[in-house]
C-alpha cells in the first residue's frame, strides 16, 4: 500500500517543535502536493546494509513501522560523534511520520550494565544505578537541546535480565549456546549464516590454534572485578549479560518477533549487529528478522574517527556552549547526507551557525506575512520547484544536502522579495514561501530553542546593556594553554580547558580570526 505526503500532519506538529517567537503562533493551512507531483511523493528507498542496496521501504503492516536503534553505554556524556546516529533516526523518524505518514513505534536501548560501566563504579565507589543515572540524564538532556523527537521507550538493559537469560536458554536447547569456566557463549559454527547477514565475511572453524568467533551472552562473576549491583542470579549462574544479547532480547520483548527498521553507526555492523541477528534467527529457527538496517556514517576529526577510544572527542556542552551553537550542530549532522563520513571543525560549525541565523533573520522578516497555499508568481514558481526537489531528495535514501540545497534555493528568492518595498513586494508569495520554510524544518527541525547554557541568559542580556568587562590574565593563559591543546589534537583537554574558563566566567568562542571570549 502506497502512502502519501499529508501537510496536515505537517500542521498538527508545528507548535509544539517551533519555538522562534517569530513563529510560534501560525495558525497554517494545508499546502497542496507539488503539482509535478499529482500522484503524491515518490517512492521511499532506504539503503538496506543487509542487501547493500537501494530498495523501497515497506514495513510488514503498514502504517506502523517497528524501529530499533542502539542507544549509548552511559558511562559518560555523549559526544558529539555518537551524536550522529541519533540526529540520523531523527531525520529518519520524521520523515517516516511527517511526510508518509506511518505510526512508528521507536525504541532506543540503554546499556546500564557492562566492563566499562563496571571499571567506573570501582573507580567512584559507586553502585551501577548511581553511575548510570547521572549519564543517562545528560544524554536526555543533549538530546532535548539537539530538538530530537524522543523515543517511545528507552529500555535499560538492567530491566531485561530475565528476556535475556530466556533466550539463552532457547539457543541452548537448539544447540546455538553453550558455557564454559568463563559464561555462556554463541556458537557460530552451528550457524550458517553467521558473517553473512550484514557483512560478508568467513568466519574461521573451531580448529585447533584458531581465534573463535564466539561471542559472549552470559559472563560468570569475576571476584574482585565485577561489583555486586551488577550481578544476577540465575538458571545460567550468577553473572552479567554480553552485550549483544541485550539488543535482541529487548526489540522481541517490546516490538515483536520482527522489526521493520535496525539503526546505528556503521561500526556497529560487525560484531554488533551481526550478533543480533544470529540470536534471532537461532530462537526463531528462520530468517529475516529485521526488514531494513540503516548504518551511518563516522564524525572525523584531526582526519581520524571520533571516539573516547583516541582522546579525540567532543561534547555537545563543550564543543557548542551556546543554544545556536547546538541549533548549528544539528544543521551540521541533518544538512550531510548520513552514509558518508563528516568531517567536523570548528570552521564548519562555524558555517553551520551562519546559516542558522540567515534563516532566522528570514523568519523575523516574515513575521507578519500571512503563510497562504500555492501562488503563481515568479517566487511562487522557485519555491514550488524547491519542493519537488526537496521531496525528491528525502525520498532518495535521505539525500539531505539536496535538500538542504532545495531549502536554500526558497531562503534565497525570498530574501530577494522581502527586500521589495510596497506594491513591488509580493506577499502572497512570500507567504507561500514562508509557509514551504516551515514544512522544511518539519523534517529538518532546527527552528526551535535549546535550553540555555550555564550563564547564557545573563550573557544575552550584559550584550544589550553593553558590559565592558574584559578577561584577566589568568583567562587568556587558559585560552592558550587551550589553543596549545588543540594542536597536540588533545581534544579532551581541549575540552576541560573551555569548561574551566566557562567557570571563571566566560565562554570560548572558536572562530576563523581565532578563540574570542564572550562574558557569562
Amino acid at each position: 500500500m502506497q502512502y502519501y505526503y499529508s501537510s496536515s500532519v505537517i500542521i498538527l506538529l508545528l507548535s509544539c517543535i517551533i519555538t522562534l517567537p517569530s513563529l510560534h503562533s501560525l495558525n497554517l493551512p494545508k499546502v497542496p502536493s507539488p503539482k509535478t507531483l499529482p500522484n503524491g511523493l515518490p517512492e521511499l528507498n532506504l539503503y538496506d546494509t543487509s542487501t547493500s542496496s537501494l530498495k523501497p521501504f515497506t514495513p510488514l503492516t503498514p502504517p506502523f513501522v517497528k524501529m530499533y536503534t542502539c542507544g549509548p553505554t552511559v558511562y559518560a556524556p555523549a559526544h558529539i560523534g555518537n551524536f550522529r546516529a541519533f540526529l540520523t533516526y531523527d531525520i529518519l523518524k520524521r520523515v517516516l511520520s511527517r511526510i508518509y505518514g506511518f505510526n512508528v513505534t521507536h525504541v532506543l536501548n540503554l546499556t546500564d550494565v557492562d566492563d566499562k560501566i563496571i571499571k567506573k563504579c570501582r573507580s567512584e565507589n559507586k553502585t551501577l544505578k548511581q553511575v548510570t543515572e547521572k549519564y543517562t540524564k545528560i544524554f536526555k538532556a543533549d538530546l532535548h537541546n539537539l530538538n530530537v523527537i524522543p523515543a517511545d521507550d528507552y529500555p535499560l538493559a538492567t530491566s531485561y535480565i530475565p528476556e535475556m537469560v530466556e533466550m539463552i536458554l532457547k539457543l541452548k536447547s537448539v544447540g546455538k549456546a553453550y558455557d564454559d569456566e568463563d559464561g555462556w557463549w554463541f556458537d557460530v559454527s552451528e550457524d550458517d549464516n553467521y558473517g553473512k547477514r550484514l557483512v560478508n565475511r568467513k568466519v574461521e572453524s573451531k580448529e585447533e590454534g584458531a581465534e573463535s568467533a564466539d561471542f559472549a551472552l552470559w559472563k560468570f562473576e569475576k571476584p574482585g572485578i565485577d561489583v555486586p549491583t551488577g550481578l544476577w542470579d540465575t538458571e545460567l549462574g550468577r553473572g552479567r549479560p554480553g552485550w549483544h544479547i541485550e539488543c535482541s532480547a529487548i526489540a522481541k520483548k517490546l516490538l515483536g518477533e520482527k522489526i521493520d527498521l535496525h539503526a546505528g553507526g556503521v561500526d556497529l555492523t560487525f560484531p554488533h549487529h551481526e550478533n543480533e541477528a544470529a540470536q534471532c534467527a537461532g530462537v526463531d529457527g528462520g530468517e529475516g528478522w529485521c526488514g531494513c538496517w540503516v548504518h551511518n556514517g563516522f564524525v572525523n576529526v584531526g582526519g581520524e574517527k571520533m571516539s573516547k577510544s583516541l582522546n579525540n572527542f567532543k561534547t555537545l556542552e563543550g564543543s557548542c556552549p551556546t543554544r545556536n551553537m547546538k541549533r548549528a550542530y544539528r544543521w551540521l549532522v541533518v544538512s550531510s547526507h548520513y552514509r558518508g563520513a563528516l568531517t567536523y571543525t570548528e570552521e564548519s560549525l562555524e558555517a553551520a551557525e551562519g546559516a542558522i541565523k540567515r534563516v532566522d533573520k528570514l523568519a523575523k522578516a516574515l513575521d507578519k506575512v500571512e503563510v497562504v497555499g500555492q501562488s503563481g508568481g515568479e517566487l511562487g514558481d522557485v519555491v514550488e520547484g524547491a519542493r519537488v526537489k526537496f521531496y525528491e531528495a528525502v525520498s532518495d535514501d535521505l539525500k539531505m544536502p539536496r535538500a538542504a540545497a532545495a531549502m536554500f534555493d526558497v531562503v534565497k528568492a525570498a530574501e530577494k522579495e522581502a527586500r521589495k518595498e510596497g506594491k513591488d513586494r509580493d506577499d502572497v508569495d512570500l507567504g507561500f514561501a514562508k509557509g514551504v520554510l516551515l514544512e522544511f524544518d518539519e523534517i529538518f527541525g532546527i527552528m526551535y530553542t535549546p535550553e540555555a547554557g550555564e550563564g547564557e541568559e545573563e550573557a544575552e542580556g550584559a550584550e544589550e546593556g553593553g558590559g565592558g568587562e574584559e578577561a584577566g590574565e589568568d583567562v587568556w593563559n587558559l585560552v592558550e594553554a587551550r589553543k596549545a591543546a588543540k594542536a597536540d589534537k588533545d581534544w579532551g583537554e581541549a575540552d576541560r580547558l573551555r569548561d574551566e574558563i566557562k567557570t571563571m566566567g566566560w565562554v570560548v568562542v572558536d572562530g576563523k580570526d581565532g578563540a574570542q571570549l564572550e562574558k557569562v
